[in-house]
Formats: C-alpha cells, structure tokens, sequence
C-alpha cells in the first residue's frame, strides 16, 4: 500500500484505484478533481508535494501510475505502449468524472503526462479537462533528444540522468517506453489544424526557457501555428545549473527541483489559474 498518505495530513482518505491513487478531500470542501499525469521514467510518489498543495486549495487528485511506472520490476516496462498508456489515462479521466460529478476536473501533466493528456483529447475530438496544467510538456522535443531511439536498438534500456530519488526504475528506461513517448508524440505533430480547437480551452504552459529537453522557442511556435489562442506560456527563472545539474532543468515538479522562489512562482500560477480563474 503506499504510504504517501503520511506525507498528506490534509486528506480525507487514500486509496488504490486502477491506474494510480486517489487523494481525497472532505466533500463539502472539494472545489474539483486534478488529474496528475507523470513524466518518462518519474516515480509518481514524486508529486507528493503537489499532491499536499492541490489538496490544500481543495482539490481531490487522481495520481496516474502508467504501466512501467507502477514500483514493480524492471520487466513491467519492457513491452509498454502508447495504446496502453492512452487507455490508463482514459481510465482515470473516466473514474474522476464519477467521483466529482458536476464539480471540474482538471488536467497537471508533466513532460510525457502533457502529451499524452494532448494525444487522448485528440482522439477522442473532445475535451475531458475545464482547464489544463502542462508542465513543460512534451510537444516540442529538441532534434537530439531523438537519438535515445536508435541507441536502444543496441541496447535494451538508457540508463537516466535525472536525481534517484525522482526515477520509478533506477537501471533506466527502456526502449519500449522511449517508442512509446514518440509514438505519441508523431500522432500529436500528425494531428489536423482543426482538431486542435478541441484542446483549445484555458491552458497553461510552465516551463523554463532554457529546458535541456523541451524548446521553448518551439513550443512558443507551435501554440501560434496551431492558433491557440486560450493558451499561454509562463516562464520559470533560467536554473543556473553546474556540471552537476545540467541535465535537470528540465525537472521542475517540486521544490527541491525548481527552487524555493521559482516554487512559489509555480504554485501561485497554479492556485490563479485553477482556483480563481486567471
């Protein structure tokens, strides 16, 4: 069972659902349903200090656990998919609509949690969220970011970079779960121009500009070549980074991650936009 309920002293309950956890709020106090979907290769016990922050403004969170992703062995993300991943996360859109009917459901996608949450809408030609939350999401892959593909054709799995405490397998991510990421991502790029007003509704990007993996410039693009005109792009202060950190500016998910003043900017963005509606 998992234990982040002892880091949340502001719920009502947890429990185990399908694909992931459920953290209540005391129904006279819930203001919506937040579905928060993760990152390649992030350990979903990671959000835990969002989880306490939503729950506080009185929000009740679904936290998805994609297969590969689940606290079991290595094995579980060897043959994963996208048509896996698309089916979980339908899951859990369908199961928070029947825990908060009549209240609002919204979307926190992290990285690969943003375009899946893009590639599901797409799909299904409808929104499923009144507002949306991408934390540099993953529609604007910078070039290199492609060669982790054919390097996994050599060997089975890419060891991660990111800090252990963040990872869901610390051996590292495997080819199928990279094939799975582009998979994705090719149906998000493939997508119509017109398809794109079904995700057209208020939607916020965070993101630094100087994310290692995801190009802000291009993601600023595409919102004006799609002609999403609910969007808008905030900007989280460039990391100064060390050899040390270099590859985790992209990591922006808690405090320790962004930084205390660059956290309080985050949350206060989030509590505008999904609280009072800025």
């Amino acid at each position: 069972m998992d234990q982040s309920h002892l880091w949340v002293r502001s719920l009502s309950s947890v429990r185990q659902v399908d694909s992931g956890y459920w953290f209540s709020v005391e129904k006279d106090q819930c203001r919506g349903g937040v579905l928060l979907a993760h990152g390649l290769n992030m350990n979903p016990k990671s959000w835990r200090e969002m989880i306490v922050f939503l729950n506080r403004l009185g929000l009740a969170v679904y936290r998805l656990e994609l297969k590969g992703h689940r606290g079991l062995n290595f094995e579980d993300m060897m043959d994963v998919s996208a048509r896996e991943w698309l089916e979980q996360f339908n899951s859990a859109v369908e199961f928070m609509a029947e825990q908060i009917p009549g209240l609002p459901a919204y979307l926190v996608g992290y990285s690969l949690g943003g375009l899946l949450g893009m590639v599901a809408q797409l799909q299904k030609s409808e929104p499923c969220f009144e507002r949306q939350v991408l934390l540099a999401p993953a529609l604007a892959l910078k070039l290199y970011t492609r060669l982790a593909l054919p390097m996994t054709r050599v060997v089975s799995f890419l060891a991660s970079r990111s800090p252990k405490e963040y990872v869901a397998n610390t051996r590292g991510t495997t080819g199928a779960a990279y094939q799975a990421l582009f998979d994705l991502e090719r149906e998000f790029r493939s997508a119509e121009e017109r398809q794109f007003s079904v995700v057209n509704y208020p939607t916020l990007i965070i993101m630094r500009p100087n994310d290692e993996l995801i190009s802000y410039r291009c993601t600023k693009k595409l919102i004006e070549r799609r002609e999403l005109n609910r969007w808008k792009l905030a900007e989280l202060p460039k990391k100064k980074t060390t050899h040390r950190d270099l590859y985790f500016r992209h990591l922006i998910i808690d405090e320790k991650s962004v930084g205390e003043r660059s956290w309080q900017k985050l949350t206060k963005l989030l509590e505008e936009f999904l609280i009072r509606g800025e």
